[in-house]
């Protein structure tokens, strides 16, 4: 998704609270609770983009740089081959975030796993 600064005026600037899973590399895992708005959320991906840009490394935008807005309430980011993020607004998912502040890393995969299939996508 290309981005431009006149874009991220459509984007929600109440900070809610999301779950953020983070899947790193080696199988990394990392659950919890921010108080973050829309645009911050697309601010990150922004900000990846123009990193990469600056080091002139675009190819790693294009080979795994994605976001999606694939629900509302339900973003992923994907900025390189390991590292990848969900966040899942609160108030929308009540009952999936509780469910991921209080279980192991396999049942997190296990619901990620549910929510791609859901919304076919790849997080």
């Amino acid at each position: 998704m290309k981005l431009f600064k006149k874009d991220l005026v459509k984007f929600d600037e109440v900070k809610k609270e999301f779950v953020l899973v983070v899947f790193g590399s080696r199988w990394s895992l990392e659950v919890d609770s921010r108080f973050v708005s829309d645009r911050d959320i697309v601010n990150e991906y922004v900000e990846f983009c123009d990193e990469m840009r600056s080091e002139d490394m675009e190819e790693i935008i294009d080979e795994f740089g994605i976001m999606n807005n694939f629900v509302d309430g339900m973003w992923s980011i994907c900025m390189s081959d390991d590292e990848s993020k969900l966040w899942i607004e609160r108030s929308k998912f009540e009952d999936i975030c509780n469910e991921l502040d209080d279980c192991e890393d396999k049942r997190v995969y296990e619901i990620v796993e549910e929510i791609e299939e859901k919304y076919e996508l790849f997080v």
